[in-house]
């Protein structure tokens, strides 16, 4: 038997029980040709079925709360299905999003039960931070044996994201990665203010922060959550917004947060913090910060914006979302939000490789990993159980074919109110949750198709041989960052300091380096379209 570590003992203790039980799958399949390469794939022989089953711990992150009760009718309805399907039983450990790049840390640096994990949108738990860090092992071969769904499903350019000197070492999700920046603010103070006509009609930060200055003065509430944890105030979807929103800059992640191309600029690379388009966006938030718009415990507190609407403590947040999971998070606020879109980014490397599925280098069972890992881009019952719950439990379908709670009006009354489709590797195949156009999936599907492409789509950066530049450059970055994107330092004071401190770190030789693997790559590019 396997057994969890102390570690990941810790971040389950609220969240998660271990596997047996049983319950029913959910839903019909919605794509038959991906469900029978799944099948194929995953299909358990006879000879399989009398080995010894195997387990395997799922990790993910979650930002809101789960019922270990409702965690653990999850888990025995998945177990039911792959112990027939792969001949594996599943451990789900779900852990808090505040917490979550510190916990798999330690849970991979103590050789924690730990098999299957999804890579993060900042710190240390990004891919290119697990990549560097030597955390996630090659898939190639396991890809080739258990994951022929996968492959059917994700595209070569997404693969080329994840891939180094020809290894493959995570999976993007099969997902909308058109991602948009949204505005969300509490429907019913915007009412109560007079101000919801006003809050719709918002196209700059000057209009955003008109808003905030009318509900400091008239209510008890933080107009403006952000979190160190959680990237910051505004900082997110690789864009830098200061005024209007239609003269927003986008830049290209190349190594981690730091090392970029901006958009006005996409063959130069730079330091991000040396930019003045970065200064300009950390003194709008330390302003806003001074005038008391931004929650005070933003650089320590391990909360969500979601969490913190729900109880009453403040009124509005910044987020990044697909067209397909824009309204999916907003359920656990427990109030109705008034949305206005930001900005539209282009799918480029970071926004395919932010979010993937790797195996850590410490799992004991990789193939089973791997063949439940290809469920999760095959397998409809599974995605449908890991996104909402257990049908006729915590969710019901609905006549138009979208779920719905069973007995209440949220998701977040459910005991279950994850909802996180764009996590669990094949988005395409979840049910869309009421309150979105039941053709939601087609709709991204197209959206997709169609989307605006970095000119550095493909292009990922090797940043080998720098480990001790990187490391220095981290712990930089961790002294400096998150006061800076959650408006409590003073840019003026601190960025000085702070670019000194790369440039000894050595951050000027990674960007050589990577401006010579950018240069050889558009090289390569242009040959290419001229052969």
């Amino acid at each position: 038997m396997k057994h969890l570590g102390g570690t990941a003992l810790m971040a389950a203790l609220a969240f998660c029980l271990t596997a047996c039980g049983n319950a029913e799958s959910t839903g019909n399949s919605e794509n038959s040709s991906t469900q029978a390469a799944g099948s194929e794939n995953t299909a358990v022989s006879a000879s399989a079925a009398e080995e010894d089953i195997a387990e395997i711990v799922v990790a993910y992150f979650t930002n809101t709360d789960i019922s270990s009760d409702e965690t653990q009718r999850v888990q025995d309805a998945i177990n039911e299905l792959t112990v027939e399907k792969i001949n594996t039983e599943v451990t789900l450990l779900p852990i808090a999003i505040g917490s979550w790049s510190q916990q798999i840390n330690l849970m991979i640096a103590g050789g924690d039960a730990l098999d299957l994990l999804p890579t993060f949108y900042y710190g240390s738990g990004t891919f290119d931070s697990m990549r560097s860090s030597n955390q996630l092992m090659p898939l190639n071969d396991l890809l080739e044996e258990y994951g022929q769904g996968i492959l059917a499903e994700v595209p070569q350019d997404y693969l080329n994201t994840t891939t180094y000197d020809g290894n493959i070492y995570a999976v993007p999700t099969a997902a909308d990665k058109v991602s948009s920046i949204y505005y969300a603010m509490r429907t019913d103070i915007l009412e109560e203010l007079g101000l919801l006509e006003q809050a719709e009609e918002i196209s700059s930060m000057e209009d955003v922060e008109a808003i905030l200055a009318a509900v400091k003065e008239n209510t008890d509430l933080t107009p403006l959550f952000g979190s160190a944890s959680g990237n910051g105030v505004i900082h997110f979807g690789n864009v830098l917004v200061t005024g209007e929103f239609e003269d927003a800059i986008e830049f290209n992640k190349l190594v981690n947060d730091y090392i970029v191309t901006l958009d006005t600029d996409p063959t130069t690379v730079v330091n991000l913090y040396s930019t003045p388009e970065y200064q300009a966006s950390v003194e709008l938030i330390h302003d806003w910060y001074n005038k008391g718009y931004i929650y005070k415990d933003a650089t320590t507190t391990d909360e969500v914006n979601y969490d913190t609407v729900k109880n009453n403590v403040c009124f509005s947040f910044f987020y990044a979302a697909e067209n397909a999971t824009k309204n999916s998070g907003l359920v656990g606020c427990g109030y109705d939000m008034t949305v206005v879109k930001v900005y539209d980014t282009s799918i480029s490397t970071s926004s395919v490789n932010t979010i993937t599925w790797g195996i850590p280098v410490n799992s004991s069972e990789p193939e089973a990993a791997m063949k439940f890992l290809n469920l999760m881009y095959t397998d409809k019952a599974i995605i449908d159980l890991l996104n909402y719950g257990v049908e006729g439990v915590n969710y019901t379908v609905l006549d138009d074919g979208t779920y719905g709670p069973v007995t209440d009006e949220t998701v977040a009354s459910t005991g279950y109110p994850l909802n996180l489709t764009w996590l669990f590797g094949n988005q395409y195949l979840s049910g869309v949750w009421t309150g979105d156009d039941p053709d939601l999936r087609e709709q991204s599907r197209e959206i997709n198709d169609h989307a605006k492409l970095s000119p550095l789509l493909g292009f990922a950066a090797n940043a080998e041989g720098f480990d001790t530049q990187i490391s220095a450059i981290t712990s930089a970055v961790n002294e400096y960052v998150p006061g800076l994107v959650c408006g409590v330092s003073v840019p003026s004071e601190v960025l000085p300091d702070f670019n000194e401190k790369l440039e000894a770190a050595g951050i000027e030789d990674l960007i050589t380096d990577v401006q010579s693997q950018l240069n050889q790559w558009l090289e390569g590019q242009e040959q290419e379209s001229n052969e």
